[in-house]
């Protein structure tokens, strides 16, 4: 604005906005802030004694004021959405702990555990959910398969595939892993001090840790005077709850979050009816129920180890290596030596008989 003042008065216009505020000869300070007050009275509803004096002066004016108009106008817009939308999470927010709080008077409710109730109730409103879930996008449901399963794999597969089990179906069936990831896996977060499961609980999701710790603390009596009777901790990486992939299984123990945790589950009855045709499965499940009828003490929620699983893995695909490729035989029926092992697994801690079709050992 200075510059659009001065160089109308070198043109020799006879009139212009410095000369007319007596500008030529005053200080640096008192011409910037001069042209500074004008600059923001043409943003906002304020005026001053300064005003333009030629018609150079006064189209540079109108096209600011239209500038200026368009932008304020955008400006303020953008703040009121933002505080409505502010406004109504926590307008959510006041009014559950407002329930909360009638609930807790109307029974009369100790002061004591009142503050620890609204402590807590107050801390699982702030932490609930951090991450955004699968669930939570609408939109992706309208995406074609295809485009699901590339998106799953990218956002589950880092995770689930390091499970031995589902990165050696990822390798010799990568379409039906795929699948699995698509079809079977979502998004789960539990807060602070929450419990996952407790003993008793039936199981029907294997869970991977993304990110969190918890602590898990079995319940069983015939380990109550063992080193397996001390919590375990379960971080990030780690995968709770396997056996749910193959018996009826209740949970042994109860799984506590420390900090807010962020897990991918598996749901169990939708793995095995995908893979349910499969041999691979089948020859899995025969020799982890042949494994912990050895080692009953071992079948538990918690993580078993990379090695074991391993092993069990590699031996469950490696009649794919003997077959040279020959896929024959992959959808046969598993025949009546399979349902031999239902004999084996009431045996086992934690495992539970029904008439539910819910395992691969029935």
């Amino acid at each position: 604005w200075y510059l659009v003042g001065n160089q109308t008065l070198r043109a020799e216009f006879e009139d212009s906005w410095v000369l007319r505020g007596q500008l030529t000869d005053a200080s640096l300070a008192w011409r910037y802030t001069t042209s500074l007050h004008w600059a923001l009275t043409q943003f906002t509803p304020a005026s001053m004694e300064v005003v333009p004096a030629n018609y150079v002066e006064r189209t540079f004016n109108v096209i600011v004021v239209v500038v200026a108009m368009v932008t304020f106008s955008s400006l303020i817009s953008t703040i009121t959405n933002a505080m409505n939308r502010l406004r109504s999470l926590n307008s959510e927010k006041l009014h559950k702990m407002s329930v909360l709080r009638r609930y807790l008077r109307q029974h009369r409710v100790s002061v004591e555990l009142t503050a620890r109730v609204w402590s807590c109730a107050q801390l699982a409103l702030d932490q609930s959910k951090r991450r955004l879930h699968d669930k939570d996008v609408e939109i992706l449901s309208a995406l074609p398969m295809r485009l699901k399963a590339d998106l799953s794999d990218e956002v589950y597969g880092q995770q689930v595939f390091r499970h031995p089990f589902f990165n050696q179906l990822n390798v010799a069936y990568n379409l039906l892993a795929r699948k699995v990831l698509c079809v079977a896996v979502e998004d789960a977060s539990i807060g602070r001090g929450r419990e996952l499961f407790l003993a008793g609980e039936p199981g029907d999701r294997l869970f991977f840790v993304s990110s969190g710790s918890l602590t898990f603390t079995d319940s069983r009596p015939e380990v109550a005077s063992t080193p397996q009777a001390l919590p375990v901790p379960v971080t990030a990486g780690m995968w709770m709850c396997e056996p749910v992939l193959w018996i009826q299984w209740k949970h042994v123990g109860q799984m506590t979050a420390e900090i807010h945790c962020e897990l991918v589950a598996v749901s169990a009855a939708k793995v095995q009816d995908l893979l349910r045709r499969l041999e691979e499965p089948q020859i899995y499940a025969r020799q982890y129920a042949a494994f912990f009828q050895r080692n009953p003490r071992l079948l538990t929620d918690v993580f078993l180890g990379d090695e074991t699983v391993q092993n069990l893995a590699e031996r469950a695909f490696a009649r794919l290596e003997e077959a040279d490729g020959d896929q024959e035989g992959i959808f046969s029926d598993p025949g009546s030596d399979f349902t031999g092992f239902t004999s084996v697994m009431p045996q086992l801690p934690g495992a539970t008989s029904g008439s539910e079709d819910h395992s691969f050992l029935e």
